[in-house]
């Protein structure tokens, strides 16, 4: 299943996943009224579409019950991620590791530790990794994020998390295919 932020431009997001073979397609939106889409798109495309809602944490159990995914950035939220793990209970976290803070000596600050992986298992909540955030950095950022994201992992795989390596593209031509996305995870670990 692939992430998008469509901002009216539904059509071409969709041109796009069939070129690439999606076939489960996340449409995530930041309001409400805009999850009504979803089910217009739904009949005619062939791809199985979901619908999803960003949202901040306070937002979080109202958009519960409207949209299929409810998506937490927690990268807009660095000091609050522990508060949203543990009374939000969010589907899917996503951009731990897109903070400014530094990192270690001996290891990442990539937002996500030992706790969070234990309150991410007790509410079944996955980790979601961008594929979008990488392609957004420079050359220097790009490294430290991968590095996080392999830490990331790490946790993930120790605590047997669910990871969710979507693109999370905000237009159509930052979708990338399964085997692209694929390969990035073998990469990172």
């Amino acid at each position: 299943m692939d992430v998008i932020f469509p901002d009216d431009n539904e059509k071409e997001f969709l041109e796009i996943a069939k070129r690439l073979g999606v076939q489960e397609l996340c449409l995530v939106y930041n309001d409400i009224s805009s999850l009504k889409k979803v089910s217009a798109l739904q009949g005619n495309t062939g791809i199985k579409l979901y619908s999803g809602a960003v949202c901040s944490p306070q937002n979080i159990a109202k958009y519960k019950g409207k949209a299929e995914f409810v998506f937490v950035n927690a990268g807009d939220h660095p000091d609050k991620v522990r508060d949203i793990l543990e009374h939000g209970h969010p589907d899917v976290v996503f951009d731990l590791e897109c903070t400014a803070k530094r990192d270690f000596m001996h290891h990442r600050a990539s937002g996500l530790n030992q706790v969070h992986c234990a309150l991410m298992a007790k509410n079944n909540i996955a980790l979601g990794m961008s594929v979008s955030s990488v392609l957004h950095s420079s050359c220097h950022e790009r490294a430290k994020i991968l590095g996080r994201m392999g830490q990331n992992v790490w946790l993930a795989r120790k605590y047997k998390l669910k990871v969710l390596f979507a693109s999370f593209a905000r237009e159509p031509y930052e979708m990338r295919a399964g085997k692209d996305i694929e390969s990035l995870c073998r990469a990172i670990g």
